[in-house]
């Protein structure tokens, strides 16, 4: 059975662009389920219990969503060797899903896809009739937005905060932002896991922790707008968007609520802004919690917890936290120390 969903596009004034509106999972007579391609078009007159009916030009579709997709930034043309670790080991776990590698306009990527050649070069080479053209036209993405979101930090978090985004990866449920300094470290766990609690929790979010909450920072007088903004930053817990699970459909309509407020006010991260967001009820966007999250990944307190024996599903920015975490990756009896006996390559 294929899960899929009744898309709604319709204009609005108010905006001068079209929206959608979702139903998840309706079943319709003349579709007998949830089949596949069932019904391109649905008669408007079979959606007339739906308020939508009121609004402006009305088309609807039904089509199945994936799952997950994985989406990899890069900014350079040539990337670190730690990046080639990075990517190299993330997209061998994660090669059943899409991956998109998200990138500046125009930028040469050949260098990325001479790595992915070679990450996958033994799976083409195993599967009957599988070719290089297939495997970029059907699997691995390169994926263009415009370079004013690749100039720094701050640009990138405007990027992972505009609509434009998550518009784009809208035939997903999911997505896994696993940034360059990204490792996928304990394969007990697997990213199906963490997406059937989503699904089981309702939950719109999952990040590593910050222990301390995220803003610890001195702020100055130049900060109190941002401070009225968040009003216990304390409690700010989940999490780094450095590898991060999110909802497509749920993060891009926290967005169009909060879009006056992102243009106007908002100035910290944009991981800070889902983070904090989560925390309101009245929002209903939820982020997993600080256990089950610590789980998932681990950042600024990740050695202190591994030498515990508790080794999340991936770790973020290694290089600044735990600068000899992949160096001693081929030493066995120091993996068995931290491990507890969980599977680490």
């Amino acid at each position: 059975m294929h899960t899929g969903r009744v898309v709604f596009l319709y204009f609005n004034p108010a905006t001068a662009g079209y929206e959608r509106n979702v139903v998840k999972r309706i079943s319709l007579a003349a579709t007998a389920g949830y089949e596949r391609n069932a019904v391109k078009r649905i008669s408007l007159a079979a959606t007339v219990s739906y308020s939508i009916i009121e609004l402006y030009t009305k088309i609807c579709y039904y089509y199945p969503m994936k799952p997950c997709c994985i989406i990899i930034p890069i900014y350079n043309t040539i990337p670190t060797d730690n990046e080639k670790i990075s990517i190299r080991r993330n997209t061998e776990v994660l090669k059943d899903y899409d991956i998109f590698f998200v990138h500046p306009f125009l930028m040469d990527t050949s260098a990325y896809e001479e790595l992915i050649i070679d990450v996958f070069s033994d799976e083409i080479k195993n599967k009957k009739d599988a070719n290089i053209a297939d495997l970029f036209n059907d699997h691995i993405h390169f994926k263009p937005f415009r370079k004013k979101y690749f100039k720094s930090n701050k640009t990138y978090s405007r990027l992972l905060l505009s609509q434009e985004f998550y518009r784009a990866f809208l035939d997903y449920e999911y997505m896994l932002i696993a940034q360059t300094d990204t490792y996928i470290l304990n394969t007990d766990h697997t990213l199906e896991e963490f997406l059937s609690v989503s699904r089981e929790k309702a939950y719109d979010y999952w990040g590593a922790p910050w222990p301390e909450g995220p803003f610890t920072k001195p702020y100055g007088i130049k900060d109190f707008f941002k401070l009225r903004v968040v009003k216990r930053p304390e409690d700010v817990k989940v999490g780094n968007g450095g590898f991060s699970l999110r909802h497509v459909l749920h993060s891009l309509n926290l967005l169009e609520r909060k879009r006056n407020l992102i243009d106007f006010y908002w100035r910290f991260n944009e991981d800070m802004f889902f983070s904090w967001f989560a925390l309101d009820p009245a929002d209903k966007y939820r982020a997993a919690t600080v256990e089950e999250a610590s789980a998932f990944a681990l950042e600024t307190n990740m050695k202190d917890e591994m030498d515990k024996g508790n080794v999340p599903y991936a770790v973020h920015a290694w290089e600044k936290h735990y600068p000899d975490l992949l160096q001693n990756r081929e030493n066995t009896k120091y993996f068995e120390s931290v491990s507890n006996g969980c599977n680490i390559i």
